[in-house]
């Protein structure tokens, strides 16, 4: 028994080995065994199975180069008010108009904090900064109107003749005249008419003393004016009827 034993196991050796040498025979000419192809190449199969590129080495390529792109197209500028008090005013009570504003124009908008100098600093694509800059001035000049204003009531209240606000480039004066009897109607309890309608227009409003001609004298840009004249007029025609 023992040599037929090792007969057998000798002929189950030789089995195996024609079967590994007939299928590493048929893989040589399917060229899989060992083909160049299959080495990155991207072109060769493996059992069975096509080698295609892998979407995630190729897809995201579009995907960085467009936001490297976009990032590219932001930039930032820095846009100076005139104190901390503009500051305060623009940023608003706990940044609630700050927030609007970054919204509105789709810009970051840093805030200058207590102690440094009074500068935003906005980032974001140049049409969006160039808005964002333009709405931080037109409040800021606001501000410096309606503070422009206090002082001349102040100054007023204390005998001292008001003073005009500080030229500004494009800006015109205009009058408009009313009746006597409707200047207290469109200056309004503690000047609280003709407040209004300057912080609606973004104009400083002059309003005429006793003794002078009953003409108000507003400074602005001239829509601002205009839109100014026309707030006075409908005033007084919805409070008297005329």
């Amino acid at each position: 028994f023992s040599e037929m034993d090792r007969s057998n196991s000798g002929g189950t050796g030789s089995l195996e080995d024609r079967r590994a040498f007939q299928l590493a025979f048929e893989l040589s000419m399917l060229g899989l065994e060992g083909s160049p192809d299959c080495a990155g190449t991207g072109t060769g199969t493996a059992n069975g199975v096509a080698n295609d590129p892998d979407p995630l080495q190729t897809a995201p390529t579009n995907v960085f180069e467009e936001a490297r792109s976009k990032k590219s197209q932001n930039m930032t500028e820095c846009v100076p008010v005139p104190s901390s008090e503009h500051v305060a005013e623009i940023v608003g009570r706990q940044g609630c108009k700050i927030k609007a504003l970054r919204a509105k124009t789709n810009t970051y908008i840093k805030t200058p904090v207590r102690g440094e100098e009074p500068v935003f600093v906005v980032t974001g694509r140049k049409e969006d900064v160039a808005r964002a800059k333009r709405e931080i001035l037109s409040a800021a000049e606001h501000f410096s109107q309606i503070r422009a204003s206090r002082k001349s009531s102040l100054g007023a209240l204390l005998g001292a003749p008001p003073g005009p606000p500080a030229s500004v480039p494009g800006h015109v004066t205009i009058q408009v005249r009313v009746p006597y009897r409707v200047v207290g109607l469109v200056v309004g309890p503690k000047g609280a008419t003709i407040k209004r309608i300057q912080h609606q227009t973004h104009t400083y409003i002059v309003t005429p003393s006793r003794d002078k001609e009953p003409v108000f004298e507003v400074t602005g840009l001239p829509d601002n004016v205009e839109a100014a004249r026309r707030e006075i007029q409908a005033h007084i025609s919805l409070r008297t009827g005329t």
